[in-house]
């Protein structure tokens, strides 16, 4: 679970109803990882606000980063950018199980030197 930096009311650890008094970001995704992925959420934290949804990781991360908003995040994608979009680890007393994402792109993106080194973080994790 990840927040701003500067969330006002979250620390570095939130009990379950302290995370249920937060709006929540969602992945908008047909995979059905995804789907099991938000039963399993749904499961541990009912029926949650989701205040805003998306298609795209790195937009839900920006959204976060700028807002009061929370979410579930790759744990890769928040090491690499948590210092450069200010992004916070929160420890929950729940853990959700990992789960397979697959990130497509065009060999394109790779001339792009901030998403070339992207791709090399995430393969080196994996």
């Amino acid at each position: 679970l990840v927040c701003s930096e500067n969330h006002p009311r979250l620390g570095d650890t939130a009990t379950i109803d302290e995370i249920l008094q937060e709006s929540f970001t969602q992945l908008v995704a047909r995979a059905s990882g995804i789907k099991e992925y938000h039963s399993l959420i749904d499961d541990v934290l009912g029926e949650r606000i989701i205040g805003f949804r998306s298609k795209s990781l790195m937009t839900i991360a920006n959204a976060i980063s700028s807002t009061e908003l929370i979410g579930f995040l790759p744990e890769s994608l928040v090491d690499y950018y948590s210092s450069s979009i200010k992004l916070k680890k929160v420890t929950t007393p729940f853990t959700i199980a990992p789960i397979q994402l697959y990130l497509m792109y065009n060999r394109a993106s790779l001339n792009n030197s901030g998403f070339a080194e992207l791709i090399e973080h995430i393969t080196k994790k994996h």
